[in-house]
């Protein structure tokens, strides 16, 4: 299948919205050249970040939107995600909870690091 073929199998379901108008063209190139410019600076930006700094920026980010469509101020649809989000972070406080006074002596954890092999 080539690239045209690709376009076309891609863009056919979406014509009658294109049609209808109900498809920006200006925005959908403004999106379509965010996701590439991002991906490409991320692919490059990652080697020098820490797996602990990208893992913590990533939960900031999340808790943020979450927080903000939780209790943004709109047509009052968005309280039905309320207890979603309750849930969500009792899991979450019980998880940080859990690591942060839970810790394994080296014992333990060399046990389990051997409990972990995969052999196929």
């Amino acid at each position: 299948m080539g690239p045209c073929s690709l376009l076309v199998w891609l863009a056919g379901p979406m014509l009658p919205y294109y049609q209808n108008g109900f498809v920006k063209l200006p925005v959908v190139t403004a999106i379509a050249l965010g996701f590439m410019l991002g991906a490409y600076l991320g692919a490059r930006l990652v080697p020098a970040i820490p797996v602990a700094g990208l893992r913590f920026g990533f939960g900031a980010m999340m808790l943020f939107l979450g927080f903000q469509f939780v209790f943004s101020p709109g047509d009052g649809k968005s309280a039905v995600a309320l207890p979603a989000g309750v849930a969500t972070a009792i899991t979450a406080l019980l998880g940080w909870a859990s690591r942060r006074f839970y810790r394994a002596s080296p014992e333990q954890r060399e046990s389990e690091s051997a409990r972990d092999d995969y052999h196929i």
